[in-house]
């Protein structure tokens, strides 16, 4: 004996406690097992980490990059560089 009287109660206990995903549709009861392994949310949890970790280093060094792109111009500056103007190649005229 059991304490629920039929299968439909059992999968709707184990919806409410969180033990499984449940779901009902015109064809029965469909049941996801939910792994709460605790060895595998430590993996997840060190998964994320590690890209967060990724995502701020690549931040850093876009800013260090842009940091460094302001430096080198303004040395150019004091140096006495001219910027260069862009131009369009302007064909040879041949005589």
């Amino acid at each position: 004996a059991t304490i629920w009287a039929s299968l439909s109660d059992f999968c709707q206990y184990l919806g409410k406690t969180g033990k499984a995903k449940v779901e009902e549709n015109e064809r029965g009861w469909y049941i996801t097992y939910i792994n709460r392994d605790a060895s595998l949310i430590l993996r997840q949890q060190e998964t994320e980490q590690r890209k967060r970790a990724e995502q701020e280093a690549e931040v850093e060094l876009a800013q260090r990059m842009q940091a460094r792109r302001k430096e080198a111009a303004l040395a150019m500056d004091r140096a006495g560089f001219q910027q260069m103007e862009v131009t369009k190649l302007q064909p040879r005229k041949e005589d």
